[in-house]
């Protein structure tokens, strides 16, 4: 049960990791219009939605850890609290983000400003 579980830890923590960098990146937003960036960040949360199974995987692994009363696992450094810490933080870092991208497009569109203006105030 612990090689099963650091297997598959040991997988999704770092897909978490790579994909809030990535979120990040969209969100300083020096890269292409607010519509490419919503696009993207869309694309990020569809993503995520879709890599939910991998973590319910980990949760019935773990289930089966605790009733064995596995307290310790050497093959991984993550644990189901930090990988699901990291899930939350993941899924609401995108939200927030696609939200903030989608305020832009309304402040630019309603003030009649220009993406290049738009980028002067970032």
């Amino acid at each position: 049960l612990r090689r099963q579980f650091a297997e598959k830890s040991n997988q999704v923590g770092p897909w978490i990791e790579r994909q809030m960098d990535a979120v990040a990146a969209i969100g300083m937003g020096m890269q292409g219009s607010l519509e490419e960036q919503l696009s993207r960040l869309r694309e990020y949360e569809e993503a995520v939605y879709q890599f939910k199974p991998h973590l319910e995987e980990l949760e019935r692994i773990n289930q089966q850890i605790q009733e064995s009363f596995v307290f310790e696992n050497r093959y991984t450094q993550y644990t189901m609290e930090t990988l699901r810490v990291g899930w939350e933080q993941l899924v609401t870092s995108v939200n927030r983000t696609i939200n903030e991208v989608e305020n832009q497009i309304l402040t630019r569109d309603s003030k009649g400003i220009t993406q290049e203006q738009l980028n002067e105030f970032r």
